[in-house]
């Protein structure tokens, strides 16, 4: 390779590399959902998820409801052969019909250029719509962000997620901060989750809403509220990911190593099938007892008058349902403010937890860190 290639090549990567960081750092504000950006972040996702294996699921996990992920469907999977719909086609009918299951995996994408700005009715009209064609057996599997994993959130997304696992639908939600705990009863088949290093332990991190959730707490309040999610993990650094190139590919490499693990030849490829009572639970949230929330605090209060908020908002859930012991609270502490970081919150979570089980009757797990993937990214650099 001649001098001046060296030098161009290093020329453009100065160039590209501050480009792209700047790029992944303000993927979420509402102009970076157009199509110019969102067509950006789906090439090079296209391009990472194409070349390189980048989702770790460990070997025990497996999917618990899967109807139609027949040997045919996984082949075409392995093969590349997807089809990708985003909600907005879904609900406006301007995909490409008929949609030919046999040669395609089909999967659909509520991402939230899909919903973000929508009206509530207006949300739950995108979200049907996918929901419906899914349950025609039109759609394999579903992939949502946060603004319609939120949106179900109540006994109506109770009843459809329902629907979805009857059907065989594969459910997967990206999972990137404490903003998901109160949805974690919904069960998702995959938790899709970006994975960085924050105090020597990998957490979920968003990029800018500061609620970063250590794994081996996410671990451990699934298994305690019998909550069946396979956790993919994949590096929160430099891969776009809220885009239908970036949502599709994770769930692809997400269902063949899935499948190579537990599949034992050709023809049958075996997933577990839990009872329908393994998916018992009263109100919205709750479940075997342990009461799954997801709330906003306010950085600048202190400690007690947060404490004094929480424990209220987790008392209206006692008054309605006296069977609780546990509660997982995912507490989102506003966002970083790009490109500073923002004021520290004045205490730890330890002695948040701490408060709040002198203020409750029952055991209490803060699930989730004051900090922003920006925020750890800062103080690598010590800032």
């Amino acid at each position: 390779m001649s001098k001046r290639r060296v030098i161009i090549g290093i020329i453009i990567l100065i160039i590209l590399i501050p480009l792209v960081i700047t790029a992944l750092a303000l993927q979420n504000p509402p102009w970076a959902n157009g199509p110019p950006f969102i067509n950006i972040e789906s090439a090079i996702s296209n391009f990472i998820l194409t070349h390189f294996n980048v989702v770790d699921i460990s070997d025990e996990q497996n999917l618990n409801s899967v109807a139609n992920l027949t040997y045919p469907k996984l082949k075409l999977l392995d093969e590349g052969k997807i089809k990708v719909l985003t909600a907005t086609e879904i609900a406006n009918k301007t995909y490409e019909k008929p949609l030919d299951t046999k040669d395609y995996f089909i999967v659909a994408i509520i991402d939230p250029a899909d919903v973000e700005g929508k009206a509530y009715k207006e949300r739950r009209r995108v979200i049907q719509a996918v929901d419906d064609l899914a349950v025609k057996g039109k759609i394999n599997a579903i992939v949502e962000a946060t603004a319609s994993d939120i949106a179900r959130a109540n006994p109506w997304g109770l009843k459809e997620t329902g629907r979805l696992r009857g059907a065989g639908v594969i459910r997967c939600v990206i999972f990137d901060g404490g903003h998901h705990i109160g949805t974690l009863p919904l069960k998702p088949d995959i938790l899709l989750i970006p994975t960085i290093y924050y105090k020597g332990k990998p957490s979920a991190s968003h990029w800018y809403t500061r609620d970063t959730v250590p794994l081996y707490k996410l671990e451990a309040a699934l298994k305690s509220g019998a909550i069946d999610s396979v956790i993919a993990r994949f590096p929160r650094d430099g891969l776009p990911v809220k885009n239908p190139s970036g949502m599709a590919g994770l769930v692809r490499q997400s269902l063949i190593d899935i499948v190579k693990k537990n599949a034992h030849d050709k023809a049958s490829v075996t997933f577990r099938r839990p009872p329908i009572s393994s998916t018992n639970f009263g109100e919205f949230g709750v479940s075997k007892a342990s009461l799954f929330m997801s709330m906003e605090v306010d950085p600048m209060d202190s400690k007690d008058a947060a404490a004094n908020k929480i424990a209220s908002e987790v008392k209206k859930h006692e008054d309605r349902d006296k069977r609780i012991e546990h509660v997982y609270l995912g507490l989102t502490f506003s966002s970083s403010k790009f490109p500073h970081r923002s004021k520290k919150v004045g205490y730890g979570m330890d002695e948040l937890e701490k408060s709040l089980n002198k203020r409750l009757p029952y055991k209490v797990t803060v699930m989730s860190e004051p900090v922003s993937t920006w925020d750890i990214y800062l103080s690598r650099i010590g800032l």
